[in-house]
């Protein structure tokens, strides 16, 4: 039934192992109600005006619904993308830095083997 909804509080039951019997489980004076079988203390929280079932740890951590760790994995998800993206782009233009600075050296290679060749050149013009 609904009646948490409409009173807005827990209502749980206990099995008793001796007589097998229900029997009304206490809360805590917070309102929360530990449940050994999930290990969480349950509480009722409002979201948009509407009461809500939540689950917490032994460490007082919200326990996620299977919506909220899908949406928090497709937000990682999203997030290295990004990162990937962006290493691409930043190794792409580095080749294109090394590249250019490799064509760079080339020229200047090439300038400088004219200028040796000239120098050969006029060096031999002068001892003939």
């Amino acid at each position: 039934s609904k009646e948490w909804r409409k009173r807005g509080r827990l209502l749980g039951w206990q099995r008793k192992g001796v007589t097998g019997l229900f029997e009304p489980k206490t809360l805590a004076k917070d309102g929360r109600m530990w449940s050994e079988e999930l290990e969480s203390w349950l509480t009722i929280e409002l979201v948009d005006d509407d009461p809500y079932l939540r689950l917490y740890d032994k460490a007082n951590k919200r326990r996620l619904t299977i919506d909220e760790v899908a949406e928090q994995a497709q937000r990682q998800v999203r997030r290295v993308k990004r990162l990937v993206r962006r290493n691409q782009a930043e190794r792409e233009a580095e080749r294109q830095q090394l590249e250019a600075e490799r064509q760079q050296a080339e020229l200047r290679a090439q300038q400088a083997e004219a200028e040796l060749a000239e120098l050969r050149r006029q060096l031999k013009g002068n001892g003939q």
